[in-house]
């Protein structure tokens, strides 16, 4: 005889089969993914598209994840924390215009995917250059000393820190986000910033009265190469990294690409 009680426990039962069989089908049906970190502006690398983002660094990356056919995920990171965030784990592997460094932290390996030279950078000053700086000589990173004080404002975690204790250059740094690098010209921190071409432009978009001088940087202190960042650990992810890349510049795909961005690429950015 089935009781009323019969009924409803059969009734439980099924409704906690149900549920265990939705949630079981929806884990199988998860997607895999992998997470690139990147920084929201770097052309022809990374730019932001219709509350998305595109650009060299995108294409080479969703190959790569083609490759382990697995769905790409962009998390966008401030170039302070950009590779801190690879090794805490945050994110798979880092790109966005991110040259290739002899002092890259020793868990990170970076595998280079295209050589474009470094050759210049931008001494920004806030309203006027100083005169003790505009000898009308190429100036380069030993002209610094001209500055008074000698302190540069630099993007934090940005490759320069590196080029200019290489170059024995006569200043000190003092790291700040890109967001406040022009505060440390307001408050009379530092006496100009040092930084790269595509920073310099966009900072003259938002503030037009800036003035630079271009510093050129000797072959010894130039950095070559633009690469992907991955975790040493990640043996297996880093194999397939390299392979990619490897086969990616096989077929020209990174040189045409490379080449179809920097013509679309604006500097500085719409809307930015």
């Amino acid at each position: 005889m089935i009781t009323r009680r019969g009924i409803l426990l059969t009734g439980l039962i099924l409704a906690l089969a149900a549920t265990w069989l939705v949630s079981f089908r929806s884990v199988r049906h998860v997607e895999p993914v992998i997470v690139l970190g990147t920084i929201s502006y770097a052309p022809p690398h990374v730019m932001a598209e219709g509350g998305g983002h595109q650009g060299l660094d995108i294409d080479i990356a969703t190959e790569i994840a083609q490759a382990l056919q697995k769905k790409l995920v962009i998390k966008v990171i401030s170039q302070d924390i950009l590779l801190p965030s690879l090794q805490e784990k945050m994110v798979d592997f880092v790109m966005g215009g991110q040259y290739v460094s002899p002092d890259v932290p020793a868990d990170i390996e970076m595998f280079p995917y295209l050589e474009v030279p470094l050759d210049h950078l931008h001494l920004v000053f806030l309203n006027k250059v100083p005169l003790a700086c505009t000898s009308g000589q190429e100036l380069t990173l030993e002209s610094l000393s001209c500055l008074m004080p000698p302190m540069v404002g630099i993007e934090a975690f940005s490759e320069i820190e590196e080029i200019v204790r290489r170059a024995g250059a006569p200043c000190e740094v003092k790291q700040i986000n890109h967001g406040s690098l022009l505060s440390l010209l307001a408050d009379g921190t530092a006496s100009a910033l040092l930084v790269k071409p595509a920073v310099y432009e966009r900072l003259k978009k938002d503030n037009p009265s800036i003035q630079s001088l271009v510093i050129a940087l000797k072959p010894e202190e130039q950095l070559k190469e633009f690469g992907v960042a991955v975790r040493k650990a990640d043996k297996d992810f880093a194999l397939v990294v390299r392979n990619a890349i490897q086969a990616l510049n096989n077929k020209g795909f990174i040189k045409e690409k490379y080449q179809c961005w920097l013509e679309q690429a604006e500097y500085p950015p719409k809307n930015s």
